[in-house]
């Protein structure tokens, strides 16, 4: 849900209103099934898809959601990564380096095909389109109708539901010895002095902070240049090659958090283990996953952008970076605020690779923490509510990051 809204959200607040305005004046556009089917479907209908292809990657990648959930049941996620650390020992359970092997090859061609048939679609499907501000459009439109504001509170309380109940369960704690309940935040004081674990919750979250901003920076700047490279070349003519380097910058995605950080593990330990020992270690897997989720989402966006803007740029006298700054960089902006809101909520959240890297308890993240105090016993009482009061901790970050970004993402001022 989450993503869907992320993906096109921005292209809907963005859209001149004067387009649905035309299109109600036409007979065809009198009914509102018309409108949806044959207005808002051809605007939108590359953003839903790529949100429809990265939530079946999310899904077919989950690791942690089926290791708590469904722990009976076995994904490929789940297969590498409970087998995986006897993978790659030369004469050591071959069979289970052949499982693993075969597993991530199976995995890697459903996420690659997948990924293949989503770059073709959007380079077939991306349109020039005219873009105003958000504040513009906003206002153009007026106030949100009944219909609109019931929806957005039920998406609301859907989204803030899970937090309230862990809230709720982190200070409800059960008595070992019988079926009774009692109020008490002595998880919180357990959890913020780390008794039960390598690292508090204050020592967790800052390395997650720190992951998340190297992987922030990282990952836009490098998904940034990727996405503008590709763009280049479709204007050059050379389409080919762009959807070559198109479907080369999304291969990461076609490999898990867990195989992942399984290369990357091993890949160290072979080149240069030293390297092992580097607290910045998880940045580099983290940045490999979200790369091409801000490629994805710039790309659309660059290629939606009417060349009748640089032009104008051109005829004021801009030199190039001139119009980047001034031109591209204010047209881009929404886009690049969700990539980098969505880069640093992913690292924030990822577990695979971290979980590999970081199972020595050094580092711990947030997620990583989590899941150690689940592994625990439950015979004290307050393991599961220390996890419960680390996972609030970590959604709070999480739904406040998203706040903030927010609002640095509106436009000011009217349209272009």
């Amino acid at each position: 849900l989450a993503l869907v809204i992320r993906f096109v959200e921005p292209k809907i607040s963005t859209l001149p209103p004067r387009y649905e305005n035309a299109f109600r004046m036409l007979p065809i556009g009198h009914s509102r099934l018309n409108r949806l089917t044959q207005f808002w479907w051809p605007m939108l209908r590359t953003s839903i898809l790529s949100a429809f292809v990265f939530t079946f990657i999310f899904s077919f990648t989950s690791f942690a959601l089926v290791r708590w959930l469904a722990p009976n049941m076995w994904t490929l996620e789940a297969l590498m990564a409970v087998e995986g650390g006897a993978a790659g020992i030369p004469g050591y359970r071959v069979d289970v380096s052949v499982l693993v092997l075969g597993g991530a090859t199976l995995q890697g061609l459903v996420l690659l095909s997948a990924l293949a048939f989503a770059g073709q679609w959007q380079q077939k499907q991306s349109n020039e389109i005219e873009l105003v501000s958000e504040n513009f459009s906003r206002k153009y439109i007026g106030k949100p109708t009944t219909v609109p504001r019931i929806g957005v509170f039920v998406a609301t309380v859907y989204a803030l539901t899970p937090l309230f109940l862990m809230i709720l369960s982190s200070v409800r704690i059960r008595n070992r010895t019988s079926e009774s309940y009692r109020w008490s935040l002595d998880a919180w004081d357990y959890a913020f002095k780390g008794d039960l674990t390598y690292a508090s919750i204050p020592e967790a979250l800052a390395n997650s902070l720190v992951y998340a901003s190297g992987c922030l920076v990282v990952s836009c700047i490098l998904g940034f240049f990727v996405a503008q490279s590709i763009h280049s070349l479709e204007q050059n003519g050379k389409a080919r090659f762009a959807q070559l380097v198109d479907l080369l910058s999304m291969l990461p995605l076609a490999l898990s958090g867990v195989m992942v950080g399984l290369g990357v593990l091993l890949g160290i330990l072979k080149i240069w283990p030293v390297l092992f020992s580097w607290y910045a270690l998880p940045i580099l897997p983290h940045a490999m996953l979200t790369t091409p989720f801000v490629v994805r989402i710039l790309l659309p966006a660059m290629r939606e952008i009417d060349s009748d803007y640089d032009d104008a740029g051109k005829v004021l006298g801009y030199t190039t970076m001139q119009r980047f700054v001034r031109i591209k960089l204010p047209l881009l902006k929404p886009q690049i605020v969700v990539a980098a809101a969505l880069s640093m909520a992913f690292s924030l959240g990822e577990f695979g690779a971290s979980w590999i890297l970081l199972r020595s308890g050094a580092w711990d993240t947030l997620p990583v923490l989590v899941d150690k105090l689940m592994s625990r016993p439950k015979y004290f009482e307050l393991v599961e509510p220390i996890a419960m009061a680390t996972a609030t901790i970590l959604m709070c970050m999480t739904f406040l990051l998203f706040v903030i970004a927010e609002r640095f993402r509106s436009h000011q001022g009217g349209g272009f």
